[in-house]
């Protein structure tokens, strides 16, 4: 296996994942993003047309690392678990970029975006992202949570399509951050449905 240089790009193949919408690739995703994590240098792991199965495994995001998809329309993550798809602890230059993420009805969380302590989360990028849910009540999308003193801040959200979520997108003590071309469709359900939720921005 090819050690990756710096800003060099990894393919999540090169560490068996197949794409094929039944084998689990959970795990060669994560190995794939923690060798980009450790480098600490920018690494993109390229995921490539195809369905990648994630099962009920949470995928972990290092900082300084990139998950790249062909686009939100040739690039699928599908999770079936009880809890977050893809978490984002302390994210720093990290970027979600080009596929759709699918999620079943258990799931609590799509994507969760959060600082830990003494850890902002600061300059990440997500673009041309579609991320869906099943309609269930209490079901988050997005969620971007920064717990004082900390905070989340001059991160950019471009061209996201979030669909069938009881809560859309949740934001929680966030300040500086860019929303553009963000879509809200099919939402709302349960007692308390809402597309955007916000003590912040």
């Amino acid at each position: 296996r090819r050690v990756p240089a710096l800003w060099d790009v990894i393919n999540v193949r090169d560490f068996g994942a197949v794409g094929d919408a039944v084998t689990n690739d959970a795990a060669a995703i994560q190995a794939a993003l923690n060798v980009a994590g450790a480098l600490n240098t920018g690494v993109i792991v390229e995921l490539g047309n195809g369905y990648y199965y994630l099962g009920t495994t949470t995928l972990t995001i290092p900082t300084k690392v990139t998950l790249r998809g062909a686009s939100k329309q040739s690039t699928i993550l599908g999770y079936n678990g009880s809890g977050i798809a893809i978490d984002m602890p302390a994210c720093k230059y990290s970027h979600l970029q080009g596929f759709r993420l699918g999620v079943g009805t258990s799931a609590t969380v799509a994507l969760n975006i959060r600082t830990t302590a003494g850890n902002d989360v600061r300059y990440c990028t997500f673009a041309d992202l579609e991320i869906a849910g099943t309609i269930t009540a209490g079901q988050i999308g997005i969620q971007i949570v920064a717990t004082n003193p900390e905070i989340a801040t001059e991160n950019a959200f471009n061209d996201i399509l979030v669909s069938g979520f009881a809560r859309s997108i949740v934001r929680t003590n966030t300040e500086g951050n860019t929303w553009r071309g963000i879509q809200i469709i099919d939402w709302g359900v349960g007692s308390s449905p809402i597309g955007l939720e916000s003590s912040s921005n």
